[in-house]
């Protein structure tokens, strides 16, 4: 190994050593809460859409709407893709990942109609994309994010869906990648025996928690509720959710809820139906409202109307009883006021 070589594994492991140090990780622990048989052999990716599960399978290159309860198919499809390694739902479009030709295509989740198709870039940060597998998909309210592996460069990224260009990215292993709502979560199978799922702030790339799975062949993972996530297992052909106790949660918030700044999250999902979860961060203690209004100015739903701590926060806003159509939501604190649009559709 020449010196070059050698100075850039020293750096690297400077980097790292530094991150350990700095950032001690919250490690979670969790319970198997249910499972259900994959809907086909080689299940790949899956995604949530508030009532039903979806998965697409590498082997039968097919996409199924699973019923989460019972695990039977109420509905399938084609997926477009040679071989499909990500799916992810935005509130109303399924996204379907080909890593063969490096294409992302969104659909119409009822017929599997094929409404838009995006090219992945050459490359992200230097790394070639055509040379690399291309694994998982995500959705953050705004963004689409995927993962390429590729040694020490293996990196998650995310992707403007208007034109397919990289946003950000930050270096990171992931097989597939889910989103909670504030936080970017990713799955990555550590050893022959274990799997890792960490929680990641975005877009700065920080770990804050990662959850230890003695499973080794999860190829899926999709955010649920709360504190919920559905996995895949490929080596049993099965799907089980894993939920986190209270301390857990507290852990993690704990983990996670040093902020300096204001901030109103994008809901998510969005368009929604019929519920959304709204998030934001306060800096410092005060008193906060979090209220929604229709195109009128009207008030439809006021969230939160209460003193509280610097933090994070998270409230989910069911629409059952409202229309399809524009809705805004508002967060007032102190000094900060901000407003963000989303969209009903049923």
């Amino acid at each position: 190994m020449n010196k070059v070589k050698l100075s850039y594994v020293f750096f690297y492991i400077l980097i790292i050593t530094n991150y350990l140090q700095a950032q001690p990780l919250v490690e979670l622990d969790f319970n198997v809460v249910a499972s259900i048989p994959a809907p086909g052999p080689s299940s790949s990716g899956l995604t949530w859409d508030g009532n039903n599960l979806w998965v697409v399978d590498d082997s039968t290159k097919m996409i199924y709407k699973l019923n989460s309860s019972k695990g039977t198919v109420l509905d399938s499809f084609n997926s477009p893709g040679n071989n499909p390694t990500g799916l992810t739902y935005d509130g109303e479009y399924l996204w379907n990942l080909d890593d063969t030709e490096k294409l992302l295509f969104k659909l119409n989740r009822e017929s599997g109609e094929i409404l838009d198709t995006l090219k992945l870039p050459n490359e992200v940060n230097g790394v070639s994309l055509l040379e690399n597998d291309v694994s998982g998909l995500a959705w953050d309210g705004v963004h689409l994010w995927s993962a390429f592996s590729a040694g020490w460069s293996s990196s998650a990224f995310s992707i403007n869906p208007n034109n397919g260009s990289v946003d950000t990215s930050f270096f990171c292993t992931a097989n597939d990648l889910t989103f909670d709502g504030i936080n970017l979560w990713t799955l990555h199978n550590q050893t022959s025996y274990t799997s890792i799922v960490s929680s990641w702030i975005i877009p700065s790339g920080k770990e804050i928690a990662f959850l230890r799975i003695p499973y080794h062949s999860l190829t899926g993972i999709t955010h649920s509720h709360n504190f919920s996530f559905w996995l895949v297992d490929s080596s049993i052909d099965s799907l089980f959710m894993i939920s986190m106790s209270t301390t857990d949660i507290n852990n993690y918030h704990n983990s996670s809820n040093s902020v300096k700044y204001f901030l109103l999250y994008q809901n998510y999902p969005n368009p929604f139906n019929p519920s959304t979860q709204l998030s934001y961060q306060i800096p410092k203690d005060g008193f906060v409202s979090l209220v929604v209004y229709n195109t009128l100015g009207q008030v439809v739903s006021t969230l939160v109307n209460e003193h509280q701590t610097s933090g994070k926060y998270s409230v989910q806003f069911n629409a059952s009883n409202l229309p399809s159509g524009v809705y805004f939501y508002k967060i007032e604190s102190g000094r900060f006021t901000k407003v963000n649009k989303m969209l009903l559709l049923r």
